[in-house]
């Protein structure tokens, strides 16, 4: 599921996401430059690049294939669920991602919006397992939204003073619900479909003015549109591993500040974290925090160095209600992954 809100401004855009799931466990990872990377699909070959650009994500299924993140220049990306999300057809003979790796892809690579999208048609993407579309935003003052209609892939660029609004089905066919509701004169319901939150997040963009504060008001809309999860979602957890989907936490990047604030929908618990408190010319190591062990909001993460065991900790509880499709060793496989990168001297 999901929901984003974002306000573009030149050096100081918000961009917010509401990351709508149905477990809220997982790591925030710092990433070094200058990693060797490659992508491991059965399609496309072995795809080989290497980290420009250091970054911090969000990470739930491993490792290296982040939920969203923000790098040392500012590029912010978020996933969201695309429910009638089309993929172009893929080739043997193209470079390929899988959707997670390529937003730490892209984080690794990009300065901003416009090398992101200078790379869509030579960089192709697999969907292994949910159909997503991508916000991203940067220090420029520049919005985007990537997402897969009818077999092509569509761009939606936002500048200064434009909105950024997006749940879990195209921006396409989201308007035209929007327009059909508006037309109709009938209320939006109070629901928390993809429709629904679209129609109010919308709504709620429009009454932004100047000399508000940005961060406060995307935080505030996506809060209005924030699902709560139902009562029987621990003891469901404890015997299937997931409940039902919920809103699971807020993550609100601020591009030109270099910084992103991160908050748990459950207990309000989260950190800051600014990309000016980490050296990355001379950072040689990956580092970890369990998102469950962040502080109250404002307060910064106590990262402790990266391990294999923390990764596979993690994704062992992501991968188990889905473990008919994710075996043992494909869980190992994925934990040990990111320890074939090393950093190299420049």
């Amino acid at each position: 599921m999901c929901s984003a809100l974002g306000l573009m401004a030149t050096g100081n855009s918000v961009l917010g996401v509401n990351y709508d799931f149905q477990f809220d466990h997982g790591m925030v990872v710092i990433n070094p430059r200058n990693l060797h990377k490659w992508s491991e699909l059965p399609l496309g070959g072995q795809f080989r690049w290497h980290s420009r650009y250091g970054s911090v994500t969000l990470v739930q299924f491993g490792c290296e294939l982040p939920c969203g993140g923000i790098n040392e220049m500012g590029l912010s990306i978020h996933l969201l669920e695309q429910r009638d999300a089309a993929y172009p057809p893929l080739s043997l003979l193209e470079p390929t991602l899988s959707e997670l790796q390529w937003i730490q892809y892209q984080l690794d690579t990009c300065a901003n919006i416009d090398e992101v999208l200078a790379g869509l048609t030579t960089i192709k993407v697999h969907s292994q397992f949910i159909p997503l579309h991508y916000v991203i935003a940067d220090s420029t003052g520049q919005g985007a939204v990537i997402e897969f209609v009818h077999g092509e892939i569509e761009v939606s660029r936002f500048q200064a003073g434009k909105p950024l609004v997006l749940t879990n089905h195209s921006l396409a066919s989201s308007r035209q619900y929007y327009q059909q509701y508006r037309l109709s004169k009938q209320p939006i319901p109070c629901s928390s479909t993809s429709s629904a939150r679209y129609c109010r997040l919308f709504d709620y963009s429009q009454t932004f003015q100047d000399g508000e504060a940005p961060e406060q008001f995307v935080s505030e809309g996506l809060a209005r549109v924030a699902i709560a999860g139902k009562r029987w979602d621990s003891l469901l957890q404890l015997f299937c591993g997931a409940g039902s989907f919920r809103t699971c936490w807020q993550i609100i990047f601020t591009p030109g500040k270099r910084s992103m604030g991160f908050s748990r929908y459950a207990n309000g618990r989260g950190f800051e974290i600014s990309l000016d408190d980490w050296a990355f010319d001379t950072l040689q190591e990956r580092l970890c925090c369990d998102l469950h062990l962040s502080s109250d909001r404002g307060g910064k993460p106590n990262m402790t160095p990266y391990s294999y065991h923390e990764n596979r900790r993690i994704i062992t509880k992501t991968y188990r209600p889905y473990k008919r499709h994710f075996p043992a060793r494909a869980i190992e496989e994925i934990a040990r992954y990111p320890d074939q990168f090393v950093v190299f001297e420049q």
